[in-house]
């Protein structure tokens, strides 16, 4: 039994690393030759993605050696415990938690419609863009300005994130 939550563990890293690996070739490659808007909302759903896989790793694994009692359900409620609870055993800096909070809160705004994600030069739109500065304007006129370089800046701390979370489960695998 214990051997099939290894199984687990290691295809939710492979999983999350191979979410890691298309969002890095999507911002690094993709976009910079053909600058499509799609591309950067998409990555920011695969560095999500990645992210959510990690920590669901990491917390199953936690629940395997009985170090958790029970799961969240609900991924909002998982990855707020896994912030509170791991940031200093971990050592998550400033940015790696921004990343973890912000990334669900703008895929989230983006299913649910609740931003308009037209990011064009045209002042008239709903969304623009200035110099890799990109715009996003909320249905009630509120704004939220994502830069490229925040972007890459998430997926370099989603990097780092899987890291240290392949690092500590590697430390256990004997266990399984």
């Amino acid at each position: 039994m214990l051997f099939l939550g290894f199984e687990r563990k290691l295809g939710l890293l492979d999983k999350a690393k191979k979410e890691l690996i298309i969002a890095d070739h999507m911002l690094n490659v993709t976009f910079p030759l053909v600058k499509e808007k799609t591309l950067i909302l998409s990555s920011l759903e695969h560095v999500d993605s990645a992210m959510n896989l990690m920590i669901k790793a990491f917390l199953e694994r936690e629940e395997k050696l009985k170090k958790i009692v029970r799961l969240p359900k609900n991924e909002t409620f998982l990855i707020n415990f896994f912030t509170k609870e791991y940031e200093k055993k971990l050592d998550l800096n400033k940015r790696t938690l921004e990343a973890i909070t912000l990334l669900p809160k703008l895929v989230e705004a983006k299913n649910r419609k609740q931003y308009k994600f037209e990011l064009s030069t045209k002042s008239e739109s709903f969304g623009f863009q200035r110099i890799n500065n990109y715009f996003i304007i909320k249905e009630g006129f509120g704004t939220r300005k994502i830069e490229f370089e925040k972007i890459k800046e998430f997926l370099d701390e989603a990097k780092k994130l899987y890291k240290k979370i392949s690092t500590c489960l590697d430390k256990t695998d004997w266990m399984f």
